[in-house]
């Protein structure tokens, strides 16, 4: 019953989208017109049933920037090339590059450990995870045993201590296991405790990266930006 259910509502929302105006923006280098028809035939085929963008750089020249559909599910707001959208794990990447901009400073190394800048850390058999060992997620803290709540989030300090206290779920460092949702926040009290003027990861990286260099990104949206 589930599959046919799932089946008629992804038919429903192929039908609808079919339904809308089409709309697309952008340009592409002439060898990438393939990369185009690709876009566009997501939209027809209903792979992409809402709004999506496209970029490719070669060798730092930009080759390809597409984007179409629309911004919201009740098409109210059509995608343009300035549309913001979210970024989900690829946001680990972005957060590896503080980590990198504090080692090219000579702030942090990988092999430190993480309790040596945060030594409440190394309850509970955690003083031999490296910097690197969360870096690559081989921390072995994929998940903690108690629950997070709305409250702590909004603490860096409730955070902090959920950490101290957390036991690993597996030995450090003896696989690799996806660090899906500790993976920030563990980077981000690394951050602000190396950092000198013990900024979180967010401002760090709005002030040493993104403002710096013109770019749109954000760990939080800011409320004026939000609906954009």
């Amino acid at each position: 019953m589930f599959s046919i259910l799932a089946l008629l509502s992804l038919h429903l929302i192929v039908v609808l989208s079919q339904q809308l105006p089409e709309h697309f923006g952008g340009k592409v280098d002439d060898r990438f017109r393939r990369v185009q028809q690709a876009f566009i035939d997501n939209f027809r085929r209903g792979y992409d049933t809402e709004g999506a963008a496209f970029v490719v750089y070669e060798n730092s020249r930009l080759v390809v920037d597409l984007w179409g559909g629309y911004a919201d599910r009740e098409a109210a707001k059509k995608w343009r090339e300035d549309t913001m959208s979210v970024a989900f794990s690829s946001t680990k990447a972005v957060l590896a590059l503080v980590i990198a901009l504090l080692n090219s400073r000579g702030k942090l190394q990988y092999t430190d450990t993480v309790a040596k800048y945060w030594p409440e850390f190394a309850q509970n058999g955690k003083d031999n995870i490296t910097i690197d060992m969360v870096m690559n997620h081989r921390a072995g803290l994929v998940y903690l045993d108690q629950g997070i709540q709305v409250e702590d989030v909004e603490s860096p300090t409730r955070m902090s201590l959920l950490f101290e206290n957390a036991r690993p779920n597996y030995p450090a460092g003896s696989m690799t296991v996806y660090h899906e949702f500790t993976y920030g926040w563990l980077v981000d009290q690394i951050v602000r405790r190396v950092d000198g003027q013990q900024r979180g990861v967010a401002e760090f990286l709005q002030d040493e990266v993104i403002r710096p260099n013109g770019i749109s990104f954000y760990i939080g949206l800011p409320i004026e930006l939000q609906g954009k």
